[in-house]
């Protein structure tokens, strides 16, 4: 214990002045560096995983998220430390006891009582059972499939511990702004690495994986299987983009310009172009614009809608703080310009026709086979059978059949998910699963807006402004689409939230509960037990 390492006070991003920066992270404890590489993991690599849709992209999550947990509780033992509190936490528990609470046997009198539905649905259950027939059971859980249920709360964990790691691990505001900047780079590396892949595709993930149900060569999916989520994920990084391009970029003094320029009747006359023009401003803005181009080219209407939230909101967080004006014209015509190249190139009548159904706002437009309404009719239908608890998350696609009028229609379609996520979440947790989601949504919403509106630091207000462009975007691409079904879109969208809300709260050493050492010790011991335990279920 005395011979442990303090940890500098910035230590996310700040390097010693003339110090290389390899140094400096080998001076840090390696159980910090090790946290630090697994938030990185999360966010960079998760992605590429399929976006963690699929079983190796569930197990990358969960088994990272229990690590996170086991190094990092480990490294407070070490270090000590207050435990901050967002405010967050006690909607978490809430809802990971919502998800246990429907993977319980519970009374049939309970049970019936929430809803006649369970005992409707399958009502053969007790023939099912073995045994005497005075001893025959009903079906017992809220859940439908109380298996893809337990699964589900170990995803929500593994979402809450990341969220709880990270709000520990930013300590200054130059933390929250390395993970702005990571996530514009994941944004950036999944645009290029989507067109990369579409100009060359064989029609397969990778150059080498064949998925059963979907290719590469119709429009840019990047590493996803949908190209709602590749637009939504990518459309997270517009605003860190714009925000590290614009905000970042620290405008020079107009008398340094002159003490350059020499002294006498010209000063006055000096053009500022030099300014303006700022390859590095130009290289980043040209990222932004890349990823911009990337979203039109995926075809995707809401991830066009997201994008476009995202980059209004980040500019009026940059008009508040007053860092737009020659930066605000520049980052429009690359903008611009960019998007237009790509709608020549290739998108042409089809991107032009999706652009029309957005602007036209007609429902036979915008839903032509009548496939969202209808799901979305059969589960509003389900929720009203179900209206506390749902019908078990996971449980969707083996529940909507039931309550679609017009299913011999799309008798060749399986909807996994209700193209929804409002929708989705309402048949699968009831209104108290949606109660609980959009009073979280609506905190940490009022709480960024709040920030941006008031507070008097430029720098502060921006990089706020560029984690709410992303949520906001988010938030509207959920009412027409699952986004939230996707691992790398919540993890990414929870970076945002935390590093806002830390911008929010300030920096205060003192801030936060004081927790004993013994007491981080047992968290770190029950992180790395779950993260064995899960490894059988998660392997099979």
């Amino acid at each position: 214990m005395s011979s442990r390492r303090k940890t500098p006070p910035n230590s996310f991003s700040t390097t010693a002045p003339g110090r290389p920066w390899l140094s400096e992270l080998s001076a840090r404890p390696r159980l910090l560096n090790l946290t630090d590489l697994l938030i990185g993991l999360l966010l960079l690599l998760l992605p590429f995983v399929m976006g963690g849709r699929e079983a190796w992209g569930h197990w990358l999550l969960i088994s990272l998220s229990f690590l996170l947990g086991t190094v990092w509780h480990l490294h407070r033992v070490f270090e000590g430390g207050r435990l901050r509190l967002l405010a967050l936490e006690t909607l978490l528990l809430a809802g990971l006891l919502l998800v246990w609470l429907q993977t319980r046997d519970l009374p049939a009198d309970v049970l019936s009582r929430l809803s006649p539905g369970y005992q409707r649905l399958i009502p053969v259950w007790s023939e099912l059972q073995a045994g005497p027939a005075d001893n025959l059971q009903t079906w017992p859980t809220a859940s439908f499939i109380p298996g893809e249920t337990r699964h589900g709360f170990l995803m929500l964990l593994a979402y809450g511990i990341f969220g709880l790691v990270l709000a520990q691990r930013l300590r200054t505001e130059r933390d929250c702004h390395l993970v702005l900047k990571t996530v514009g780079i994941s944004g950036l590396l999944m645009s290029a690495f989507a067109i990369l892949q579409l100009v060359t595709s064989n029609d397969c993930f990778f150059w080498f994986y064949r998925h059963p149900f979907t290719g590469t060569r119709e429009v840019l999916k990047g590493a996803f299987t949908n190209r709602n989520h590749f637009a939504q994920f990518a459309a997270l990084s517009i605003g860190p983009l714009l925000w590290w391009a614009i905000a970042s970029r620290k405008p020079k003094e107009s008398g340094e310009v002159l003490q350059r320029r020499g002294l006498g009747p010209a000063r006055g006359n000096h053009s500022q172009f030099d300014n303006l023009v700022d390859p590095l401003l130009l290289l980043r803005l040209a990222g932004a614009a890349g990823v911009f181009a990337a979203i039109m080219l995926s075809l995707s209407r809401g991830g066009m809608i997201a994008a476009a939230t995202a980059s209004a909101v980040i500019f009026a967080g940059l008009w508040k703080a007053g860092r737009i004006s020659a930066g605000l014209a520049l980052s429009t015509v690359a903008l611009a310009a960019v998007a237009c190249g790509g709608l020549a190139a290739f998108g042409g009548q089809t991107l032009e026709t999706r652009v029309s159904d957005i602007a036209s706002m007609d429902a036979s437009a915008l839903d032509a086979s009548n496939a969202r309404r209808s799901i979305w009719k059969a589960d509003l239908a389900a929720l009203r059978e179900f209206p506390s608890l749902g019908t078990g998350i996971g449980s969707h696609r083996y529940t909507y059949p039931a309550y679609m009028e017009d299913l011999a229609e799309f008798m060749t379609f399986s909807f996994s998910h209700a193209e929804s996520s409002w929708v989705h979440l309402g048949l699968e947790a009831g209104l108290a699963g949606v109660t609980l989601l959009a009073a979280g949504l609506l905190l940490i919403l009022i709480r960024l807006v709040t920030a941006v509106l008031r507070n008097s630091d430029a720098a502060r207000t921006t990089a706020i402004a560029a984690c709410l462009a992303g949520i906001t975007g988010g938030v509207l691409h959920a009412v027409a689409d699952f986004i939230w079904y996707v691992p790398a879109i919540v993890i990414t969208t929870i970076a945002l939230a935390v590093a806002g809300l830390r911008l929010c709260d300030g920096f205060s050493s003192d801030a936060g509960i004081f927790i004993p050492r013994p007491a981080w010790l047992v968290m770190s011991v029950a992180c790395c037990v779950m993260l064995v335990t899960v490894q059988p279920d998660l392997g099979s």
